[in-house]
């Protein structure tokens, strides 16, 4: 409720005789309002109109921004601004070149891989690994060139395997090593040459290269899986904490990807795109690494401490800059209840989120997205984990058609809705 012109004339007048009765405090200013009066309080919160302030004596107060000074005002909104000025963290020395893409790395004599070593590595930190594994293979490095940011963002290196693919897993060559086998012998290398921590290797692929995943994470303890319209064997026993799936809403794996992420249960999440046998490119994965860095890091974080505060400012600043969106602000809702903010932070946060919901449709989005993956743990399940193409499954088209008048407006999620009606790819 906005206060009145006497309600807050009467509050500075409490401020003033509170500021009389205590002596300095080095966490308290003085601050001045908009008619020339001082007072003196300890800046608590601002989320981008409303301020909150404490005062030496421990009271609260919530004020409009234009109720200070034109001086105060800019300082309060530079209080919650990320500094890009400097870097407490030192960065990482190590032999390999950082920022660019190498490689083919030689793992073995028959195995190999591309790598990003980002820049962002922080001196004595051991960083996460993503292990990307391909139907196609791996011999493209520009493969793993739209993940770069995402690298730096994160901490996080990237390895793509050269040789594990579909057509490695069909030939008939008596020599050759099996797929998993190329992911663990690039993954040994790895750890071998790289501050990695063991405990956060995130294993990913598409199809064939998911399978490869599931496989190499049966030998290789895992973080994670990013499940991009894949299938996990029942010959293997993948070991992992978090499962982020991936797949067109028609997809003849649909039913392996639901299958995979239930069994994680608050730790797997479905994410849908429209079409059939598609992967939704770059974006989606970069969201599922979010996601799980997210997930473990909020999970963890008075282990984590510095680490963890770094990535949610670093968080913080890309979503601001993002070109804002339903994805965006899913993102920023994803990092808010995972983390505790520390004040700054909390403040930028409330201001990224008043600024998103500001456009319905992007609150429209983020609902969809829940309400899609709760779909997929009730609906694609059953005798259908497995793969099933040119398949119509009458209760997900029929259960889909309720989601046409909440969701339908939004171009992305009517594909959806349209493809779980439509049968599976062939």
């Amino acid at each position: 409720m906005k206060k009145s012109p006497i309600a807050l004339s009467l509050l500075l007048t409490v401020l003033l005789s509170q500021q009389s009765l205590i002596g300095n405090d080095f966490a308290f200013r003085q601050f001045t309002s908009s008619d020339g009066k001082p007072l003196k309080a300890k800046l608590e919160m601002f989320d981008g109109s409303t301020v909150k302030i404490k005062t030496p004596r421990g009271a609260t107060f919530e004020l409009p921004l234009d109720r200070f000074s034109p001086e105060d005002q800019t300082f309060i909104k530079n209080a919650y601004k990320p500094d890009t000025t400097k870097s407490a963290y030192p960065a990482a020395n190590l032999d390999v070149e950082q920022g660019k893409v190498l490689g083919p790395v030689q793992a073995t004599e028959k195995s190999s891989y591309h790598l990003y070593v980002p820049t962002s590595l922080v001196e004595g930190r051991k960083a996460p690994l993503y292990m990307i594994t391909l139907a196609g293979g791996g011999k493209k490095s520009n493969i793993i060139s739209g993940l770069q940011k995402t690298s730096e963002l994160l901490g996080a290196i990237i390895a793509l395997s050269v040789e594990a693919s579909n057509a490695n897993a069909r030939s008939k060559s008596k020599d050759k090593l099996v797929n998993n086998q190329h992911g663990q012998n690039c993954v040994n290398h790895l750890l071998d040459t790289l501050p990695i921590d063991k405990k956060r290797i995130i294993f990913g692929g598409n199809s064939g290269g998911a399978a490869t995943a599931f496989q190499i994470s049966h030998y290789i303890k895992a973080l994670a899986v990013i499940n991009k319209i894949g299938y996990k064997s029942t010959a293997y026993k993948p070991q992992l904490k978090y499962c982020y799936g991936i797949s067109g809403s028609a997809d003849y794996n649909r039913y392996h990807v639901a299958l995979a992420a239930r069994d994680m249960k608050n730790n797997g999440f479905h994410r849908f795109v429209p079409g059939g046998h598609v992967d939704g490119g770059k974006e989606k994965e970069i969201d599922a690494l979010f996601w799980v860095h997210c997930k473990h890091l909020g999970d963890k974080q008075s282990k984590y401490g510095e680490e963890a505060s770094q990535f949610i400012d670093k968080a913080l600043t890309w979503l601001e800059q993002e070109t804002p969106s339903g994805n965006v602000y899913h993102n920023a809702i994803l990092l808010g209840e995972n983390f505790e903010f520390e004040t700054k932070q909390k403040g930028r946060h409330i201001q990224l989120l008043n600024s998103l919901k500001a456009n319905p449709e992007h609150v429209l989005y983020h609902e969809g997205l829940i309400t899609f993956n709760e779909f997929s743990v009730k609906h694609l399940k059953t005798s259908h984990e497995k793969s099933l193409q040119n398949f119509t499954d009458p209760k997900v088209a029929t259960k889909s058609k309720e989601f046409e008048e909440t969701y339908g407006s939004i171009k992305e999620f009517a594909g959806i809705i349209k493809s779980f009606q439509s049968a599976t790819a062939k």
